[in-house]
């Protein structure tokens, strides 16, 4: 356990053992580590973390967000989850983005879902996957609720495979190769994940101008240029893997699989992927 004390204005003074010794005087802004641990990394940090700052958010984001604080603030019955799904449903695109991340946070999944395959979300398609891969992360029964919505889609069990993130030997056992061919799959959802996931292997700086809402035709020179980076070698990790920060390592080993759709048979598992049927019950909690 690790116990700082931060403040961002006026002053204060601090005690390490009451009657004793002298009250070390603290003006703001300052931090004071009161429990540290051998290794602790905050015992030497210098300044505010950064959330003791209000978010920056660009014009739309603000709009937005003014938005809805001003209908979760409406004095009527309907529940809180009833307004940000009709805040999903407006015809902003700001809007819809950020109804979908909200509700990601009280784990409702659908309108992610749909964010995937709505072209004009493109621009919000990476705070989604960061909002989705918390979730994924918070523990296994927002991880079920996540699978159980995935699997509606006839591509969910793998959509649900790579919102797991990828470790480096999974990409040195295949997986790149599997992410790349799927930057030409019919459905979108599928392209968007597979973008984002070879986006996050470090090293892998190069997009090669794809875009995962082009037509076939559009995007078959960028597919050609992936396809030629993978065979040459430089979607090789550099160094340890994090995928966005957001996913834990070795998450994937303890996360409970969507099951395969009816109509199609289940891809093979993944060297990371837990042998044998998984129930939520026999998951332990992520780091």
């Amino acid at each position: 356990v690790a116990v700082n004390i931060y403040a961002s204005s006026g002053e204060a003074q601090w005690l390490d053992s009451p009657g004793n010794g002298t009250p070390v005087a603290m003006s703001a802004p300052f931090s004071h580590p009161v429990v540290t641990y051998p290794g602790d990394p905050l015992a030497d940090a210098k300044g505010l973390p950064a959330w003791l700052s209000p978010e920056k958010l660009d014009a739309l984001e603000e709009r937005s967000s003014t938005y809805l604080n001003g209908i979760l603030t409406l004095e009527d019955k309907r529940t809180v989850s009833q307004r940000i799904r009709e805040m999903a449903d407006s015809r902003l695109i700001e809007q819809r983005s950020l109804a979908a991340r909200s509700l990601i946070l009280i784990d409702e999944f659908e309108p992610f879902i749909f964010a995937l395959k709505d072209e004009d979300q493109r621009s919000n398609w990476p705070r989604l996957l960061v909002s989705i891969q918390a979730a994924l992360a918070r523990g296994p029964e927002s991880a079920k609720k996540i699978s159980d919505a995935l699997s509606t889609l006839e591509e969910g069990n793998r959509l649900y495979r790579m919102l797991w993130g990828y470790s480096k030997a999974d990409i040195q056992a295949g997986a790149a190769q599997e992410l790349v061919e799927g930057l030409d799959h019919t459905n979108m959802d599928v392209r968007v994940l597979s973008f984002y996931s070879l986006k996050a292997i470090p090293g892998v700086t190069a997009t090669y101008l794809y875009q995962p809402n082009h037509t076939a035709a559009e995007r078959r020179q960028s597919v050609r240029q992936w396809r030629e980076a993978l065979k040459s070698g430089p979607l090789s990790p550099k160094g340890a893997l994090d995928p966005g920060g957001v996913a834990p390592a070795g998450a994937a080993a303890r996360l409970p699989r969507v099951e395969a759709p009816r109509t199609e048979a289940a891809p093979a598992a993944s060297a990371s992927a837990p042998a044998g049927p998984v129930t939520v019950d026999t998951i332990p909690p992520l780091d």
